[in-house]
C-alpha cells in the first residue's frame, strides 16, 4: 500500500468495482484475493481503448491445481457482435460429470487435462450443451501464476481472513480483510484453494474474482497479447490457434473494462460429496448455458438470455 493510503482501503481507480458473486449451491461469498509480496500499487487501469472488428468464439479455460486437477473452469464467449463487446462467461466446478473418452465411463470435468485427448474437455462440454466450441485453454498452477503477474497484479475485496496452506515446515500465508493486492503465486494458490470445510463453489467464487480481473487488466494490444501466450509456452497448452485466443481474450478485455459483461456460476446438483465430489448439471443450469451461448449452438436459434436461470456475478 501507498503511505496516502490507509490499511484495507482499494486505490481509487478500482473505488466501487467490487465484485459480489452468487453462489449455485451455498451461500453468497464475496470474492477476494491475497496482498502481494511488496505491496505496491499496479498502476491504473487499463484504457478502453478501440478493439477492431474480430470473430465470434468460444474457449474452454481450465486451471489446475497443484494434484493437476482442473478444480476451476469456465466458458469464455465473445457473440458475433464485436461492437456490443459483451463477453459471456460460465463457471463450472471440477466435479461435473461428462462422458469418458470411450463415451460409455464418466470422468469429471476436472480429470479431463490426464485424458489421452487433449481436446476431452471441448469435446464433452459440446455434447453436454449442443455447442460449437472453438477450443481449450489448459492453465496449470504456474501458468495461472504468470498469467496473473503479468498483467501486474489485480485487487479485490477480501470479506473475511483466510490461511493459505504452504509447504510442509512453512507457516501458512495470513490473507487479511479488505482490499488486497493479489500477486502471481499467492493468487494461483487462493483461486484453486479448498479449504477445511468449503465446498467447491467457493473455491470457484475465489476463481472467478481473480480471473475476471485478470481479463480486465490484460494487455489492450494483440501484438503484445500474443506474446504473454507465448511466454506461457508448455505451461499452458492449448488446443486451438494463438489468433483465436487473441481474438477471444482481447475481446473479453474491452468488455470487462466495460462492464458489459454477463458471468454466472452455471447451477450444478452433488451426487457424491467429500475429497472427490460429483456433480451434474441441473435443467436449469443447462438452460442457462445454452441461453448465453446460443451463437454458439450446433444449430444456432433464437433464445431468450434475460430469463431468471442464471445466477450471476454481479458488480
Amino acid at each position: 500500500m501507498t503511505r496516502a493510503r490507509q490499511a484495507g482501503q482499494p486505490p481509487t481507480w478500482l473505488a466501487g468495482r467490487g465484485v459480489v458473486g452468487s453462489v449455485f449451491i451455498a451461500a453468497a461469498l464475496a470474492l477476494g484475493a491475497c496482498t502481494a509480496a511488496d505491496g505496491s500499487d499496479p498502476g491504473p487501469a487499463p484504457s478502453t481503448s478501440q478493439v477492431p472488428d474480430q470473430q465470434p468464439g468460444l474457449l474452454v479455460v481450465q486451471v489446475l491445481n497443484e494434484a493437476d486437477y482442473a478444480i476451476d473452469n469456465v466458458l469464455i464467449g465473445v457473440p458475433p457482435q464485436p461492437a456490443k463487446r459483451s463477453p459471456r462467461l460460465a463457471y463450472l466446478p471440477g466435479s461435473v460429470l461428462v462422458p469418458g473418452e470411450s463415451g460409455e465411463v464418466s470422468v469429471t470435468l476436472g480429470r479431463t487435462p490426464q485424458q489421452p485427448d487433449t481436446r476431452a474437455a471441448v469435446v464433452a462440454l459440446e455434447a453436454e450443451f449442443d455447442l460449437s466450441i472453438d477450443g481449450g485453454l489448459t492453465l496449470d498452477r504456474l501458468a495461472f501464476a504468470g498469467l496473473i503477474d503479468a498483467v501486474g497484479g489485480v485487487w479485490i475485496n477480501v470479506p473475511n481472513q483466510l490461511f493459505i496452506p504452504r509447504p510442509e515446515g512453512e507457516l501458512p500465508l495470513v490473507v487479511r480483510s479488505g482490499w488486497q493486492r493479489l500477486n502471481g503465486i499467492t493468487g494461483a494458490d487462493y483461486a484453486t484453494l479448498r479449504g477445511p470445510g468449503e465446498d467447491e463453489s467457493m473455491t470457484l467464487q475465489r476463481f472467478a474474482a481473480v480471473f475476471a480481473e485478470t481479463l480486465r487488466r490484460l494487455p489492450a494490444t494483440p501484438e503484445r497479447l500474443r506474446q504473454l501466450f507465448t511466454n506461457l509456452g508448455s505451461l499452458a497448452p492449448s488446443t486451438t490457434t494463438t489468433e483465436t485466443l487473441i481474438d477471444v481474450f482481447s475481446q473479453a478485455r474491452a468488455g470487462m473494462a466495460g462492464a458489459s459483461d454477463m458471468q454466472v456460476f452455471v447451477e450444478v446438483a452433488l451426487i457424491r460429496g467429500g475429497s472427490s465430489p460429483a456433480s451434474v448439471v441441473t435443467e436449469r443450469g443447462s438452460r442457462t448455458v445454452r441461453a448465453m451461448f446460443a451463437d454458439f449452438k450446433t444449430e444456432p436459434v433464437a433464445v431468450d438470455v434475460s430469463s431468471d436461470d442464471t445466477t450471476s456475478v454481479t458488480r
